[in-house]
């Protein structure tokens, strides 16, 4: 499961929706905190574990929504929970 998360994100990384905000990815250029990386997350719920990383490709992609707070916390749910973070590595190393 963890394998088609990290898919997912960097298939949505190629190809962010037209129709997503306009939030700036986060630009890293060293450590962040989780306050800070925590505001660039979308995320949707997928109660009946029925989406794939296909799903998230436009033209048809599955409308994200930002996280209701800074920390991601869901709390306990058996739902499957997909989540994007727009960042750009800006880091030497």
């Amino acid at each position: 499961m963890i394998r088609l998360l990290v898919l997912a994100v960097i298939l949505m990384s190629f190809a962010i929706p037209a129709f997503a905000d306009d939030r700036s990815p986060l630009a890293l250029t060293g450590p962040a905190d989780i306050e800070m990386v925590g505001r660039h997350f979308d995320y949707v719920l997928d109660p009946d574990w029925t989406l794939s990383a296909e799903d998230f490709v436009p033209p048809a992609a599955v409308e994200m929504q930002p996280l209701p707070g800074s920390v991601p916390d869901f709390g306990h749910t058996p739902a499957r929970i997909w989540l994007r973070l727009g960042l750009v590595n800006q880091t030497a190393t």
